[in-house]
């Protein structure tokens, strides 16, 4: 399988699922989805909006890759998470001067996204809040879906108060909490998955690690800097047909995350059932999983509308 096609076929993936909550209303009501757009442009990209988000989530495909032998295939996705803060909300001053211009100066509609013709405008840094990747086998049914983010991307402005070269003034011009705001809608896809796929989690991994933090203001210094009190948190998850009997494959590539350096494991939890056992979960993550994740696969909800594609023509 040639990359163009597998970029097609996670296309179809991340489309699916959110069609298939626009047209089962009791699933939407119930993961509070208010709605989900594709953006047309040269990256497969949607927009989402969820109940309690104060904000539009912009989730776009960066590449995907796929490497193949004999045995097997291994397919992955990477995606970025943006998120656009509503000006009425109070996590709208903790973006940078630059986003929240940009959100204040007509570049975004009504609904809280880009005009189309202003998208191309916004330089990729801005707005991101965290990383998706997927990761499969293109001729097994298994999914792996994987977030990155910080627990606080913050940005430090360096300036030069005074006439010494020496004499560094910092300031914190944005501090946004993208785990937070990425784990939501991460969330989401893993509940239409299970949803869609009537799969349940196999393994739940989760690893911290040293953060980072950006800078700007010195133009010959690195763009971003060690940040010791800033961590860079992962959860992965795997779905597959037979939670008693995942995959190796994908076993081997969540041990091998594990295993990277600097990590420090903080869940791992293998599934051999089909349901949760919350008892089982140290108590720092345990906040961080849902029981949709296990409950969807079972549910039998159906559509309410006239048409299969959502809409309620007849």
């Amino acid at each position: 399988m040639i990359p163009m096609e597998m970029e097609t076929q996670f296309r179809l993936k991340v489309e699916s699922l959110l069609m298939t909550a626009s047209w089962v209303d009791r699933l939407r009501h119930e993961l509070g989805l208010l709605g989900a757009s594709q953006v047309w442009g040269d990256r497969p990209a949607w927009y989402v909006w969820l109940a309690g988000s104060p904000g539009a989530f912009h989730l776009e495909m960066l590449e995907s890759s796929v490497k193949s032998d004999d045995q097997e295939d291994l397919a992955r996705a990477v995606f970025s998470i943006r998120f656009y803060p509503s000006p009425q909300s109070d996590i709208f001053g903790l973006f940078s001067p630059q986003e929240r211009a940009l959100m204040q100066n007509g570049c975004f509609d009504h609904t809280g996204t880009p005009y189309f013709e202003k998208l191309n405008a916004i330089p990729p840094r801005l707005f991101t809040v965290g990383a998706l990747e997927l990761l499969c086998d293109p001729r097994r049914d298994w999914m792996v879906f994987s977030l990155a983010a910080l627990d606080l991307c913050r940005e430090i402005r360096v300036t030069h108060p005074g006439p010494a070269k020496d004499a560094l003034s910092e300031v914190v011009v944005r501090s946004v909490p993208g785990w937070d705001i990425s784990h939501a809608l991460f969330s989401n896809l893993l509940s239409l998955w299970a949803f869609q796929s009537k799969q349940t989690p196999a393994r739940l991994q989760m690893t911290t690690e040293n953060g980072l933090e950006a800078l700007d203001g010195i133009p010959e210094a690195p763009p971003i800097r060690d940040a010791p009190d800033i961590s860079l948190q992962n959860m992965w998850v795997l779905f597959c047909p037979d939670a008693a009997r995942p995959p190796e494959a994908a076993l081997g590539l969540m041990n091998a995350e594990l295993n990277e350096p600097g990590r420090e494991e903080l869940c791992r939890l293998d599934c051999s059932c089909r349901h949760l056992h919350r008892d089982a979960l140290p108590l720092k993550p345990s906040g961080l999983i849902s029981e949709r994740w296990w409950e969807l696969a079972h549910a039998e909800y159906k559509s309410e509308r006239c048409t299969s594609c959502g809409c309620d023509h007849h």
